[in-house]
């Protein structure tokens, strides 16, 4: 009895992700082979380095495979892999980090989770507030009153 491999077409982006698993795998890999080489079976590193051969070995099958693969576009790359939705989120989450330098934790958070509840939730604004000030009110009790965490003030108000 012989075993036939399906054949199937590779999606958009599958060739890139393998790739990006093969240098991650190489990358383990390498480190490793940094905690103690091939010194012996028993040394610190022998179970690491075990466990990145299997990673290496496991992406080299992926990588083949989606070379055999023809690949067929049913879908634009970006948007099947970075829907509109990662693509806000990511800008929203970048200009965050960038407000809370300047216009602190509390103001630069409270707009954040404002934008990001209203963008999903498409709530009126009132609830959107409300539910934001809450979540703030929370996190600034755990994290500021309870772990004693010092969070960024903000040089606008300094």
């Amino acid at each position: 009895m012989s075993q036939q491999t399906q054949s199937r077409e590779t999606t958009p982006g599958e060739l890139i992700f393998a790739c990006a698993l093969m240098g991650f795998s190489l990358f383990i890999g390498f480190m490793a082979f940094g905690i103690s080489g091939f010194a012996s079976i028993s040394s610190p590193g022998a179970i690491p380095m075990l466990a990145a051969t299997t990673l290496i070995f496991s992406a080299l099958w992926v990588l083949r495979d989606s070379i055999k693969q023809r690949t067929v576009a049913t879908e634009p790359f970006m948007q099947k892999m970075m829907p509109p939705v990662v693509l806000v989120f990511g800008l929203a989450t970048l200009v965050y980090i960038i407000a809370m330098d300047a216009a602190g934790f509390i103001i630069s958070s409270l707009l954040y989770l404002a934008f990001c509840i209203y963008y999903l939730h498409r709530k009126e604004p009132f609830v959107t507030a409300l539910i934001s000030i809450n979540s703030l009110a929370i996190i600034y009790i755990v994290f500021r009153l309870v772990f004693k965490i010092i969070l960024p003030e903000g040089s606008l108000f300094e």
